[in-house]
């Protein structure tokens, strides 16, 4: 296990199988899995107002939050994937005004994109999309701004496509 001393979070230790598992059924190496040495990955995004982050993150969105500290907040996308919310001037880097990343989050097969996209729209989240597009590559697809200003991508990832014949 990759140990970084001081910041070793307890909850994020797990997850190795569960992500060795979504690496083979995606068509994976596991031969990287277990050469990288690697067991999670977490972005850092960094937000002037934590709590206006965690009603978006953990309330609108759903997502599990695990405070880390009174200045970093977690929030679990699955076993070993983890959004940290960092409040700005107390991590390595500060919120700015430019937000050169795009945070993806896939809605699983049975999951009901359309019902996420009304509930951030009803709740006044900034909508880029008017609907959810239909796309070739992602199947269902939406895009909205997080309180901060960074830009969220909903996708619901395409089913098993039958041959052409």
């Amino acid at each position: 296990m990759l140990s970084l001393g001081f910041f070793n979070p307890p909850h994020l230790r797990d997850g190795l199988f569960e992500l060795l598992v979504t690496v083979l059924s995606s068509g994976g190496d596991v031969c990287t899995i277990f050469m990288s040495g690697f067991d999670r990955m977490y972005t850092f995004i960094y937000h002037r107002d934590l709590e206006t982050a965690d009603r978006f993150y953990g309330k609108l969105l759903g997502l599990e939050m695990e405070p880390e500290s009174d200045w970093v907040i977690y929030y679990r996308v699955r076993t070993g994937v983890t959004i940290g919310v960092v409040e700005d001037g107390r991590g390595y880097l500060r919120a700015t005004e430019d937000k050169p990343v795009i945070l993806c989050l896939g809605v699983p097969d049975d999951g009901d994109i359309g019902e996420i996209y009304d509930r951030l729209k009803g709740a006044g989240v900034r909508m880029f999309t008017s609907e959810v597009e239909l796309r070739e590559a992602e199947e269902c697809v939406f895009f909205c701004k997080d309180p901060e200003g960074y830009v969220v991508e909903i996708v619901k990832r395409p089913r098993e496509r039958q041959p052409s014949s």
